[in-house]
């Protein structure tokens, strides 16, 4: 393979041909770099905003989330109410009957218990 010879092509371009040279190969060396850069660029502007959409669903998740555990408590909550009422209301309603079961224990049935509840049509 032949050498190149350097000196006989600076000879034949000149001082200034060879600077042009020097100019448009470093010209190119930047713009290829540019271009790099940009491509890298984009790259990442892509994975951020697919990030940030990701980001936005999970926000969007957690907030319905949130709605519903919001709901979901109140409704517990609300049931848990309605429950307590019922009890009170069992309560105040079995009070007589206990009384009278209580009243039985202490004095027994009287005699005559089963004739009354004949009576009573039970």
């Amino acid at each position: 393979m032949p050498a190149i010879n350097f000196a006989a092509i600076f000879r034949a371009i000149g001082f200034r041909g060879a600077i042009a040279i020097i100019a448009l190969i470093a010209l190119a060396v930047v713009m290829w770099r540019a271009d790099a850069i940009s491509e890298s660029r984009d790259k990442l502007r892509t994975a951020l905003a697919t990030e940030e959409a990701r980001h936005a669903v999970t926000r969007q998740s957690v907030d319905t989330l949130t709605l519903e555990m919001k709901r979901l408590v109140e409704e517990g909550e609300a049931r848990a109410e309605r429950v307590d009422k019922a009890m009170q209301q069992v309560a105040e309603d079995t009070a007589p009957l206990k009384a009278e079961a209580e009243r039985i224990e202490r004095e027994g049935l009287p005699a005559d218990y089963v004739e009354q509840l004949q009576e009573a049509g039970v």
